[in-house]
This record gives C-alpha cells, structure tokens and sequence, in this order.
C-alpha cells in the first residue's frame, strides 16, 4: 500500500461510523448499484442495501465496521453475518467492510460460508482509485500533488454556486454535460441522487449542488 493509501485509511478511520456507511454506499453507486443505507434498530444487520438489473440483477447485503488498526473481526461475527442469507432469501451477496483487519480463521470461514469481506487495505484502495469522485470522502484525503495545491485552491474558489432544486425536476451534470433528472435529496446531506440519461442507458449516481446546473447554458 502506498502513501496516499496510508493517508486515505487514518482519515477514514476517523470517520464516525455513519459517515463511513454513506461514503461506502457512494462505493458501489459507482458501480451502478442503487442503494439504501439502513438506519435504527430494525435493520437486521443490515448497513447498506445495494442492487441492480443490469447487466444482470443482483441484490447485496452490505455490513460496514468502522475499526481501528488494532481491532479485528473475528470468525464468531463472519458467522452471524452469514444467517443473512436465511434472514434475506432474495440476497445474493452478504459482504462486510471493514477499516480493520480479518483474523485469519475469519478469513477462512468467510470463504467457506461465501460471506465477502474486504478489509482496511483494500477499501483504501478502492478508495484512492475513485477518489475523485466520492463526495462523501473528507476533502484531505484526495490525491493531491504538490504542484498542483496552488491550482486546487484556486480551483475550490471557483465553484459554481450551488443549485437548489426538487424531485422530478431535469438539470445537466456539470463533470460529463449530460441530462439528469432528480431522483432523490438526501435531507442529512444535501446532496441530490439523480437518474443520468446517457442514451443506451441509465444510471443513478450522487453529485452535490454545484455541480449539477438548471440549463446546458449555464454549464
């Protein structure tokens, strides 16, 4: 694991637990996934709620543990995950993310009871590699090179401002200028789930206020 990996994992373990299931959920949302991050007691377990149809339909369980470097999930919690799949008959996938490590023996288990597991150092990985656009990743922990810190500032300075709008109302992405209707406003954050019409096909995905505009003019 290289540097920047090293500074992605302190921050994200510094991070309170909800906002590690919500830069998580903002994960597999790029990977095409619609999904539910679970609140209360009710949840069964249950962190994350991701699905898709296509290019096939698939159906996660998604449990997020957000540990120091010194605690390990151990093969007694592998094991009550993995009653998901009698709790969930529709799920596919039981899978459990943690900013820690997996003991050994939990590994093992985990691969005998088919419960996914991806620890510390491959989440921080997956992390670097999207990090440009994860809006729920603390601004530091993006890959900045020294000689750009000049040009990022000034960059940050000139943001758009940002755009209000309601459910159903179609706006035009800023990063790809393509056509978007709103979905879904996420009342803890502000920010806007939107359904991108890319031709072919179409996808829901995150972005913040700014960077979304009312008009193509305006973009």
């Amino acid at each position: 694991m290289n540097s920047a990996q090293k500074k992605i994992q302190r921050r994200i373990r510094g991070m309170d637990p909800y906002q590690f299931e919500q830069l998580v959920s903002e994960i597999w949302e790029l990977y095409d996934y619609e999904t539910t991050v679970k609140k209360g007691s009710g949840d069964r377990g249950i962190d994350i709620e991701a699905s898709k149809n296509a290019p096939y339909s698939q159906y996660d369980l998604i449990q997020t543990k957000r540990y120091s470097e010194n605690n390990t999930i151990g093969s007694s919690q592998i094991r009550n995950y993995s009653t998901l799949y009698n709790q969930v008959p529709k799920a596919d996938i039981v899978i459990l993310v943690t900013t820690g490590y997996f003991t050994s023996e939990a590994e093992r288990l985990a691969d005998d009871l088919n419960v996914k597991i991806v620890d510390g150092d491959e989440i921080s990985k997956i992390i670097g590699k999207h990090s440009h656009k994860l809006n729920h990743l603390p601004k530091n922990t993006k890959n900045t090179q020294k000689g750009d810190l000049a040009n990022n500032s000034s960059e940050e300075n000139q943001k758009p401002d940002p755009v209000d709008v309601n459910k159903g109302d179609v706006v035009w992405t800023r990063s790809d200028q393509n056509k978007a209707e709103i979905v879904k406003v996420r009342e803890s954050s502000g920010d806007y789930i939107i359904l991108v019409d890319k031709g072919e096909y179409k996808t829901k995905r995150t972005v913040k206020k700014h960077e979304i505009a009312k008009n193509k003019r305006d973009l």
